[in-house]
């Protein structure tokens, strides 16, 4: 009913820290935090808008309401296989609705399942196609780490610092304060809602960070909902001034990456730039130097290089896999064989010497070599390697 806030929250989520610091490598966040959102959209018609009096309960209404239910499936399970921190969002669902008397019934209902049936068959191809590499690089790795340890304060003030700057400091402090002080204003369900579907996640990880471990982007399904919220609160109580001073912010942060992007080639020691700048450079030397061999499929040791150079070399004949130990959470990785793959001959990329993949010095032949940044190898060069694979893992 409030068009204001509408488009102030979708400017929030487009200009959120995150999303641009991240907007400047391969990330597979942004999907993420794209179908989050558009999975709150859905939420909200259907939860909200179904609840009031007075829905539509003809035929078409209803089938519009199982086609929505449908709708938010495919995009739950599209989020899944971007990123799995989207999962506290359906959990987040049913916590609200268990919690809300007058939607129980939402439980038993047949959309509800046909949704959840939905999300599955979305899934089922990715894991049918490699089950054990999907629970290994899904649920297996995050419960390895379930384990009880000492108290990590540090870590937790980390995490919390690092809110800030990812949602942005003015969103996230009215974020902290309307909840530490219990100031929910509205009696509609519209920030109950809004609230269930970012607080419990937050303080899911603060709980994770604070025993186990947890990274501080991950809290990235949170903030669909808790854009909306704030953006609402600050409108609503007519703090407009305070809502563009954030907006101010965050495109100044916009600006400032869009300038330092004019020096990059002077940033390489900067910490996190040093993750964003070099990847064209990187992979246009990769493929001059693997153009020596008669070899396309080469093979890379860290997952993040394996994502710029496959995007950098994409119109190329050059095949790009990663390297993965049995005991990995690489998907593909078995019995040391290369990841996503086993051909017979590959080139293998590597800053390191190549016993360190199992690899007898003597089965190693070098082809070339290229120079790189000093991120990514400390002596600033890589080599090529014509190796087979190795038939056992390395030792630990």
């Amino acid at each position: 009913d409030r068009p204001e806030v509408g488009l102030g929250a979708a400017a929030v989520n487009a200009f959120l820290p995150m999303f641009l610091f991240i907007s400047g490598s391969v990330n597979n966040d942004n999907l993420a935090i794209m179908l989050a959102s558009l999975a709150i959209f859905i939420m909200i018609l259907i939860v909200l808008k179904n609840d009031k009096k007075g829905a539509d309960k003809s035929l078409s209404g209803r089938w519009r309401l199982i086609a929505s239910w449908m709708l938010l499936g495919i995009v739950i399970g599209l989020g899944l296989m971007a990123d799995y921190s989207m999962i506290y969002l359906p959990l987040c669902t049913a916590l609200y609705v268990i919690l809300s008397p007058h939607l129980r019934s939402v439980l038993r209902a047949f959309p509800t399942w046909l949704a959840i049936a939905t999300t599955a068959l979305v899934l089922s191809p990715q894991v049918l196609a490699a089950p054990d590499g999907f629970l290994s690089a899904s649920l297996a790795n995050i419960l390895s780490d379930w384990t009880f340890r000492r108290l990590d304060p540090d870590a937790t003030l980390v995490f919390i610092a690092l809110q800030f700057v990812l949602f942005g400091p003015i969103l996230f402090f009215v974020l902290l304060r309307t909840v530490l002080l219990g100031i929910v204003t509205s009696s509609t369900g519209s920030d109950r809602f809004l609230l269930y579907h970012s607080v419990p996640i937050i303080g899911a990880l603060l709980f994770e960070v604070l025993f186990f471990t947890a990274k501080a982007h991950w809290a990235m399904s949170a903030f669909p909902a808790a854009a909306i919220f704030v953006t609402a609160l600050l409108l609503r109580y007519r703090f407009q001034r305070v809502f563009f001073v954030s907006m101010g912010i965050h495109i100044t942060m916009l600006a400032g990456i869009l300038g330092l992007s004019v020096f990059a080639v002077h940033l390489d020691e900067v910490p996190y730039f040093d993750r964003m700048i070099g990847w064209r450079q990187f992979a246009e030397e990769l493929n001059r130097a693997a153009a020596l061999s008669e070899v396309n499929t080469i093979v890379l040791r860290r997952d993040s290089t394996v994502a710029e150079a496959a995007y950098y070399l994409r119109d190329t004949d050059i095949e790009i896999l990663t390297f993965g130990r049995p005991d990995s959470n690489v998907e593909g990785a078995d019995d040391g064989h290369w990841a996503y793959g086993d051909p017979e001959t590959v080139l293998l990329a590597t800053d390191r010497d190549p016993s360190a993949f199992g690899i007898p010095l003597g089965n190693a032949d070098k082809i070339g070599e290229f120079p790189t940044q000093s991120w990514l190898s400390n002596e600033g060069t890589f080599t090529l390697y014509r190796v087979n694979p190795p038939t056992e893992a390395p030792p630990r």
